[in-house]
């Protein structure tokens, strides 16, 4: 997240993780909340927002191309190493597990939000 929350700005990498219009909305809303010290659930409810419109699977207009994706972005750049090459499929088991439990849990959280507001029936 914290990846993702700095490119939105001017980071010396200049690198930006291409965002969905509901992401950047999620992201710049996070941001918004994280400089008020107070709301502690606001944030997490922001936090859960911006990684629930990440890890969701997106509706794609027109042709796709991997590197739309800013989950697939992060990945690859987690994947790269040192000498330019990527890491073995072997070396990336834990945190593809780690990532498994991480959609687990946003979608029990997504699930339970949903359950207290009935009216919602689509994304937000």
């Amino acid at each position: 997240m914290q990846a993702v929350l700095l490119s939105l700005g001017t980071h010396p990498s200049k690198y930006k993780f291409s965002l969905t219009v509901e992401a950047r909305v999620a992201a710049e809303a996070l941001l918004l909340t994280l400089e008020d010290p107070e709301p502690l659930e606001k944030s997490v409810d922001g936090l859960h927002s911006l990684i629930f419109h990440l890890l969701a699977a997106q509706e794609k207009e027109g042709e796709s191309n991997k590197w739309d994706d800013a989950l697939e972005c992060f990945l690859a750049i987690l994947a790269m190493r040192e000498d330019g090459n990527f890491s073995e499929a072997k070396g990336l088991t834990q945190i593809f597990a780690k990532f498994k439990y991480l959609c687990r849990s946003v979608i029990l959280y997504e699930a339970y939000q949903r359950g207290k507001s009935p009216n919602t029936t689509t994304i937000q």
